[in-house]
């Protein structure tokens, strides 16, 4: 994707004089010009650079100084591009389906205007300072911009939701007055689920299976006709080589332990205390007792 600037498809179109001599006072008066690029600047109206008749190479042009045909101006620079650029980082799309479909605008005043596609303006994001600072591909905030000749001889930038298409085989239906649907909200990630993995092999050809599921961690049984002192375990409560103490079993050894206000702590002196199903709980490292 081109950075700051890019080449457009050559446009024909007349330049209001004004905006090359910044005197008001050519307000009024062209000149012929080809528009052959763009530039998208963060935090304004994308700007054009022309290659008028007498080969001067003028740059930095906003969207309303650009004409089709010779009128009074009509519609103010922030109606016809309704949002600034997203980013640096962008592209140049020409849509072919749409190309030359008629369309209409919504403005910023309400008011409907007519004219024809061209191609799009297509934000992407921008790495250039170690770390995307755009909007560019947050979905709720992402915007095309679509470049479209108005019939009054304007030119506009526009997103999706301000318009309306006419494609005489596919649009058929009557446009809703204000259609219901909401801006995309979501990422969709492919890898993002782990229910399925590639086979571990270099095979080009490479088949895909389900993830094996982790099982659900389950309190070992006790040894047959016996019991834990305590059932309400969670697995994190016994890491690998510790095990609760049976019913009626005594703690007494220095790799005993209890959880005393969240916090497990070594039984230091034998104790001859049965620890009931109520009691706090206690584990240990110790092999099971064997019957005698």
């Amino acid at each position: 994707m081109p950075l700051h600037e890019s080449p457009i498809p050559p446009l024909h179109c007349l330049v209001r004089r004004e905006f090359l001599t910044d005197n008001p006072e050519h307000e009024g008066q062209y000149e012929k010009a080809v528009a052959v690029s763009v530039r998208s600047v963060p935090g304004s109206c994308a700007l054009f650079q022309v290659l008028l008749e007498n080969g001067a190479l003028r740059d930095k042009l906003p969207i309303h100084a650009l004409h089709d045909t010779e009128h009074k101006h009509i519609h103010p620079f922030h109606h016809l591009q309704l949002w600034n650029c997203f980013s640096a980082n962008f592209s140049i799309v020409e849509i072919n389906y749409l190309s030359g479909l008629r369309v209409d605008v919504k403005l910023k005043s309400g008011d409907w205007a007519s004219g024809t596609y061209l191609w799009t303006l297509q934000w992407g994001p921008d790495y250039t300072h170690g770390a995307d600072l755009s909007l560019a591909i947050h979905p709720s905030e992402h915007k095309s911009g679509h470049f479209i000749l108005l019939d009054c001889g304007e030119f506009a930038i526009q997103p999706n939701n301000r318009l309306r298409w006419h494609e005489p085989s596919h649009v058929t239906k009557p446009f809703p007055e204000k259609p219901d649907y909401v801006v995309n909200v979501h990422e969709w990630n492919c890898e993002a689920h782990a229910k399925w993995q590639t086979e571990d092999s270099d095979a080009w050809f490479y088949e895909a299976r389900e993830e094996a599921k982790p099982q659900e961690w389950k309190l070992p049984e006790p040894p047959e006709g016996e019991r834990w002192h305590r059932d309400d375990w969670a697995e994190e409560m016994l890491p690998e080589g510790y095990r609760p103490l049976l019913h009626g079993e005594k703690a007494w050894s220095a790799v005993d332990q209890f959880l005393w206000f969240g916090k497990w702590t070594n039984v230091r002196l034998p104790s001859d205390t049965i620890m009931e199903q109520d009691s706090l709980r206690h584990r240990t490292t110790r092999p099971l007792p064997t019957t005698p």
